[in-house]
Protein backbone atom coordinates (compact mmCIF):
# COMPACT_ATOMS: atom_id res chain seq x y z
CA UNK A 1 0.00 0.00 0.00
CA UNK A 2 1.22 3.45 -0.93
CA UNK A 3 1.83 6.09 1.73
CA UNK A 4 -0.82 8.78 1.52
CA UNK A 5 0.66 12.01 0.13
CA UNK A 6 -1.03 15.40 0.59
CA UNK A 7 -0.71 18.33 -1.83
CA UNK A 8 -2.18 21.82 -1.75
CA UNK A 9 -5.07 22.42 -4.16
CA UNK A 10 -3.46 24.89 -6.59
CA UNK A 11 -6.39 27.24 -7.14
CA UNK A 12 -7.82 26.88 -3.61
CA UNK A 13 -4.84 26.89 -1.19
CA UNK A 14 -6.94 26.54 1.98
CA UNK A 15 -7.36 22.86 1.04
CA UNK A 16 -5.20 19.79 0.46
CA UNK A 17 -5.96 16.75 -1.68
CA UNK A 18 -4.42 13.33 -1.01
CA UNK A 19 -3.10 10.61 -3.28
CA UNK A 20 -5.95 8.48 -1.89
CA UNK A 21 -8.60 10.96 -3.09
CA UNK A 22 -9.37 12.53 0.28
CA UNK A 23 -9.60 16.30 0.79
CA UNK A 24 -9.09 18.32 3.96
CA UNK A 25 -8.85 21.89 5.18
CA UNK A 26 -5.24 23.05 5.25
CA UNK A 27 -6.10 26.31 7.00
CA UNK A 28 -8.68 27.02 9.66
CA UNK A 29 -11.56 29.34 8.89
CA UNK A 30 -14.98 30.45 10.11
CA UNK A 31 -16.64 27.52 11.89
CA UNK A 32 -13.94 25.08 10.70
CA UNK A 33 -10.48 23.92 11.68
CA UNK A 34 -7.31 22.91 9.88
CA UNK A 35 -7.12 19.18 9.14
CA UNK A 36 -10.89 18.65 8.91
CA UNK A 37 -11.76 16.10 6.20
CA UNK A 38 -14.47 17.13 3.76
CA UNK A 39 -17.32 14.73 3.04
CA UNK A 40 -17.70 14.04 -0.67
CA UNK A 41 -21.18 13.91 -2.19
CA UNK A 42 -22.36 12.34 -5.42
CA UNK A 43 -22.53 14.61 -8.47
CA UNK A 44 -24.10 12.37 -11.06
CA UNK A 45 -21.75 9.38 -11.31
CA UNK A 46 -18.81 11.24 -9.74
CA UNK A 47 -17.88 12.47 -6.26
CA UNK A 48 -17.55 16.17 -5.57
CA UNK A 49 -16.68 18.48 -2.69
CA UNK A 50 -17.58 22.09 -2.02
CA UNK A 51 -14.60 24.37 -1.46
CA UNK A 52 -14.82 27.97 -0.27
CA UNK A 53 -12.53 30.59 -1.80
CA UNK A 54 -12.90 34.22 -0.70
CA UNK A 55 -16.43 33.50 0.51
CA UNK A 56 -17.47 31.90 -2.79
CA UNK A 57 -18.57 28.25 -2.78
CA UNK A 58 -16.98 26.15 -5.54
CA UNK A 59 -18.17 22.64 -6.39
CA UNK A 60 -15.27 20.55 -7.72
CA UNK A 61 -15.06 16.94 -8.82
CA UNK A 62 -12.56 15.01 -6.72
CA UNK A 63 -11.11 13.07 -9.67
CA UNK A 64 -10.14 16.34 -11.36
CA UNK A 65 -8.60 17.79 -8.17
CA UNK A 66 -6.49 14.64 -7.67
CA UNK A 67 -5.41 14.51 -11.31
CA UNK A 68 -4.38 18.20 -11.30
CA UNK A 69 -2.43 17.80 -8.06
CA UNK A 70 -0.60 14.57 -8.92
CA UNK A 71 -0.38 14.61 -12.73
CA UNK A 72 -0.23 18.34 -13.46
CA UNK A 73 -2.71 20.44 -15.42
CA UNK A 74 -4.79 18.91 -18.21
CA UNK A 75 -2.75 18.81 -21.46
CA UNK A 76 -5.64 20.43 -23.35
CA UNK A 77 -9.07 21.79 -22.40
CA UNK A 78 -10.65 18.64 -23.89
CA UNK A 79 -8.79 16.24 -21.58
CA UNK A 80 -10.69 14.74 -18.65
CA UNK A 81 -9.57 13.05 -15.43
CA UNK A 82 -10.18 9.40 -16.36
CA UNK A 83 -10.47 6.39 -14.05
CA UNK A 84 -8.22 3.53 -15.23
CA UNK A 85 -10.32 0.79 -13.63
CA UNK A 86 -13.70 2.26 -14.56
CA UNK A 87 -14.71 2.69 -10.89
CA UNK A 88 -15.84 6.33 -10.78
CA UNK A 89 -15.57 6.60 -6.99
CA UNK A 90 -11.97 5.29 -6.92
CA UNK A 91 -10.12 8.61 -6.91
CA UNK A 92 -6.63 7.38 -6.00
CA UNK A 93 -3.90 9.20 -7.93
CA UNK A 94 -2.56 5.94 -9.40
CA UNK A 95 -6.04 5.20 -10.83
CA UNK A 96 -6.36 8.56 -12.61
CA UNK A 97 -4.82 10.05 -15.74
CA UNK A 98 -5.64 12.70 -18.35
CA UNK A 99 -7.51 11.29 -21.37
CA UNK A 100 -9.70 12.53 -24.19
CA UNK A 101 -13.33 11.42 -24.51
CA UNK A 102 -12.31 9.08 -27.35
CA UNK A 103 -9.62 7.45 -25.16
CA UNK A 104 -12.10 7.12 -22.28
CA UNK A 105 -14.70 5.44 -24.51
CA UNK A 106 -12.07 3.06 -25.93
CA UNK A 107 -11.11 2.07 -22.37
CA UNK A 108 -14.77 1.49 -21.46
CA UNK A 109 -15.18 -0.79 -24.48
CA UNK A 110 -12.00 -2.71 -23.62
CA UNK A 111 -13.16 -3.22 -19.99
CA UNK A 112 -16.74 -4.00 -21.01
CA UNK A 113 -18.13 -1.13 -18.95
CA UNK A 114 -19.47 0.92 -21.87
CA UNK A 115 -23.24 0.68 -22.06
CA UNK A 116 -24.53 0.62 -25.58
CA UNK A 117 -27.40 -0.93 -27.45
CA UNK A 118 -30.02 -2.69 -25.35
CA UNK A 119 -27.89 -2.31 -22.20
CA UNK A 120 -28.24 1.47 -22.35
CA UNK A 121 -31.00 2.68 -20.04
CA UNK A 122 -32.68 4.88 -22.64
CA UNK A 123 -32.50 2.47 -25.59
CA UNK A 124 -35.75 2.22 -27.53
CA UNK A 125 -34.58 -0.49 -29.90
CA UNK A 126 -33.33 -4.02 -29.41
CA UNK A 127 -30.62 -5.64 -31.51
CA UNK A 128 -33.35 -7.64 -33.26
CA UNK A 129 -35.17 -4.37 -34.09
CA UNK A 130 -32.00 -2.91 -35.61
CA UNK A 131 -31.46 -6.02 -37.76
CA UNK A 132 -35.08 -5.78 -38.94
CA UNK A 133 -34.70 -2.04 -39.71
CA UNK A 134 -31.55 -2.73 -41.71
CA UNK A 135 -33.36 -5.40 -43.70
CA UNK A 136 -36.10 -2.89 -44.59
CA UNK A 137 -33.73 -0.33 -46.09
CA UNK A 138 -35.10 0.85 -49.46
CA UNK A 139 -38.41 -1.02 -49.04
CA UNK A 140 -40.23 1.80 -47.24
CA UNK A 141 -39.52 5.47 -46.56
CA UNK A 142 -37.44 6.02 -43.42
CA UNK A 143 -40.34 7.88 -41.80
CA UNK A 144 -42.62 4.83 -42.18
CA UNK A 145 -39.99 2.46 -40.81
CA UNK A 146 -39.53 4.84 -37.88
CA UNK A 147 -43.27 4.81 -37.11
CA UNK A 148 -43.31 1.01 -37.09
CA UNK A 149 -40.61 0.97 -34.39
CA UNK A 150 -41.71 4.07 -32.45
CA UNK A 151 -38.57 6.10 -33.11
CA UNK A 152 -37.71 9.29 -34.97
CA UNK A 153 -36.91 9.07 -38.69
CA UNK A 154 -33.42 10.45 -37.89
CA UNK A 155 -32.75 7.32 -35.82
CA UNK A 156 -33.50 5.12 -38.83
CA UNK A 157 -31.30 7.28 -41.07
CA UNK A 158 -28.47 7.08 -38.50
CA UNK A 159 -28.75 3.27 -38.47
CA UNK A 160 -28.54 3.12 -42.27
CA UNK A 161 -25.54 5.48 -42.36
CA UNK A 162 -23.72 3.64 -39.53
CA UNK A 163 -23.82 6.68 -37.24
CA UNK A 164 -25.80 4.64 -34.73
CA UNK A 165 -25.55 0.91 -33.90
CA UNK A 166 -22.53 0.66 -36.23
CA UNK A 167 -20.86 -1.76 -33.79
CA UNK A 168 -23.68 -4.31 -34.27
CA UNK A 169 -22.48 -6.97 -36.71
CA UNK A 170 -24.80 -7.94 -39.58
CA UNK A 171 -26.54 -11.28 -39.27
CA UNK A 172 -24.68 -14.24 -40.82
CA UNK A 173 -25.33 -14.46 -44.54
CA UNK A 174 -25.88 -10.70 -44.78
CA UNK A 175 -29.65 -11.03 -44.14
CA UNK A 176 -29.93 -8.15 -41.76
Amino acid sequence: MMTEVWKTVSDCPAYEISSEGRIRRRLGGKRTRAGRLLKPVAMGKYLKVTLVLDGIRLERRINRLVCEAFHGPAPTPTHEAAHQNGQLHDNRSDNLSWKTKIEIKAGELARGTRTRGERHGSAKLSEADVHKIRSMEGELPNSQIAKLFGVDHCTVTDIFKDRSWAWLEPLPGGHD
